[in-house]
């Protein structure tokens, strides 16, 4: 993969790429969370942490925002899945990313559960 190779590059000539104003994604409702941040904060491995990322890439979310229903008290529960909803398109342009095995799928459902009590969003 060619990106592969420019970071190896970059790290073996210690060279850096700076942008000025990268673009960053907004909250989209209050107390919406960036999901990367929140499994980070959960001390998972780096494997998990992969695993999850590559969910969020099919799934084409980034905040909890993107996976709950409209007023914000229940995880989607085909996201929940790991099922894209057709009816939740984002607006983005994503990497393709195939769809979450069985395994990384449990994770996902599991890792969820840490933003949930009896089924609803704390």
């Amino acid at each position: 993969m060619w990106l592969t190779s420019v970071w190896q590059f970059l790290f073996f000539a210690k060279c850096t790429i700076a942008f000025d104003h990268p673009w960053l994604p907004l909250i989209a409702q209050t107390n919406d969370i960036f999901l990367m941040p929140f499994f980070l904060s959960l001390d998972l491995s780096p494997k998990d942490l992969g695993k999850l990322n590559c969910c969020c890439l099919s799934l084409q979310v980034i905040t909890l925002a993107d996976i709950s229903n409209g007023d914000g008290t229940l995880i989607d529960l085909q996201l929940k899945q790991g099922t894209c909803n057709i009816h939740r398109a984002s607006s983005l342009k994503w990497p393709y990313q195939e769809r979450p095995t069985n395994t990384d799928g449990k994770l996902w459902k599991i890792i969820l559960s840490h933003l949930e009590t009896n089924d609803r969003l704390l």
